[in-house]
């Protein structure tokens, strides 16, 4: 397996080499993606374009629009949601994708939705014009009804890559599951800007006591939560553990960011039980974020696989990495994606079992009574978080593109036979 280098030194192309033509398709304008996409653009020996799917997911409230400095197109798109309350499976199709490929005529094609018809499209492509094809992925493989029906045409399709770029140690292990050899896979964290996400969340003692009035939180230890009110993410599991958590630490609260088809319920739930010092503070806009990240003592993410697994599951958690970014200790389950990569047990906070209300209260009420502990575990986190930086993610990108180009020229599963010789940094 690849994995991001550090602080690599760019080589030189070789001489009267052409650039590398790189056609990216990512699923939707998302923010967090962009900024690895200029750097992957700035790369020396790489001309890239990118193909967007869609603007926006439906169940995102990202903003959809380009600060420039890409060659970009947003492709037309038929999609059908198929999947039920709080777990979105979106069947889409990009009926120009073809000709769009054809146009561009690329060395090379990275491809994010998977599995799409938008993406089986683009390998096919590939195949007929003997270029490589590179799976960019996301999903850590959580076992589902669509993944169980889906296995054969996954496994078939991971067989005709010539390249990965995997997002988590969990996706590395899902690929291998389906066949794909390690040296053909190449680590590419989902990264953010922790310089200033932290620098957002430090606060002295007078704008902690303002973020505190503004959201009606109490004095005493803060518990928090960032995300969707949905079943998976398992705020009723949160809860129950909390009412233990309050035996132990009468003056810890709980606050709730975000919003939800289950708010009701919770909120019904906080009532019936009598649970004291919980607060649904509602969606607040990306950038009041950091604040209550600063606020916090500890942060929590307790998904759980739903009741019925259609599809969606927990690809990443990227509240878990803003949190780690914020220096804060954090708590999260198994089936949290990113949890390998985000939290090492013991260290910066603990990974308990999904849907476990005795070990999730016991883990915080462990870091919440122990000052020393806390304040270990968030400089681990601050340490930590420097893996996720948009220049390593831009580089796991690039070791794919080299992956591909070597098999392609070696003869992989692609035909060398006319093409150019194209140059990326690093190439030998």
């Amino acid at each position: 397996m690849n994995t991001p280098a550090r602080n690599r030194e760019p080589a030189p192309e070789a001489e009267g080499a052409a650039p590398t033509r790189v056609l990216l398709i990512h699923h939707t304008i998302d923010p967090n993606m962009l900024p690895v996409l200029t750097r992957l653009a700035a790369s020396p020996g790489i001309t890239l374009t990118v193909l967007f799917a869609s603007r926006l997911p439906p169940h995102r409230q990202w903003p959809g629009e380009l600060d420039g400095g890409l060659d970009y197109r947003i492709l037309p798109s038929v999609q059908v949601n198929l999947g039920r309350r709080g777990a979105p499976m979106v069947l889409r199709a990009n009926p120009t994708v073809l000709s769009e490929i054809s146009r561009a005529r690329p060395d090379v094609v990275i491809s994010t939705p998977f599995p799409s018809l938008t993406s089986l499209a683009a390998l096919a492509a590939c195949r007929l014009r003997h270029r490589p094809f590179i799976l960019d992925i996301y999903t850590m493989g959580s076992p589902s009804l669509a993944r169980r029906l889906l296995g054969p045409l996954l496994r078939g399709v991971v067989s005709r890559c010539e390249g990965f770029v995997a997002k988590s140690t969990r996706t590395v292990q899902y690929l291998r599951s389906l066949g794909a050899p390690a040296d053909r896979i190449s680590l590419s964290f989902q990264a953010m800007d922790y310089v200033s996400l932290r620098a957002r969340s430090r606060l002295s003692p007078a704008d902690k006591a303002v973020v505190r009035a503004r959201h009606g939180i109490p004095d005493g230890k803060v518990v928090l939560y960032v995300g969707r009110l949905v079943e998976r993410k398992g705020l009723r599991v949160l809860l129950e553990a909390f009412k233990q958590v309050k035996r132990a630490c009468p003056d810890a609260a709980i606050v709730l960011v975000g919003d939800g088809y289950q708010r009701a319920e919770l909120e019904a739930l906080v009532r019936r039980e009598g649970l004291a010092d919980v607060r649904f503070t509602g969606p607040i806009p990306y950038r009041e974020l950091p604040p209550l990240y600063g606020l916090a003592d500890l942060f929590v993410l307790p998904s759980i696989p739903a009741a019925v697994r259609v599809w969606g599951e927990e690809v990443w958690g990227f509240v878990v990495a803003e949190a780690v970014a914020c220096g804060l200790p954090v708590v999260a389950t198994d089936y949290v994606g990113g949890s390998d990569d985000l939290i090492r047990d013991g260290e910066n906070g603990h990974v308990v079992a999904a849907g476990d209300v005795g070990q999730l209260a016991t883990a915080i009420r462990r870091i919440l009574a122990d000052d020393a502990l806390r304040a270990r575990m968030g400089v681990a986190s601050e340490r930590l978080a420097e893996r996720f930086s948009y220049d390593g993610a831009a580089e796991g990108y690039c070791a794919a593109i080299r992956t591909a180009l070597g098999r392609a020229r070696g003869g992989g599963n692609v035909r060398s036979g006319q093409q150019r010789q194209p140059a990326v940094e690093g190439d030998p």
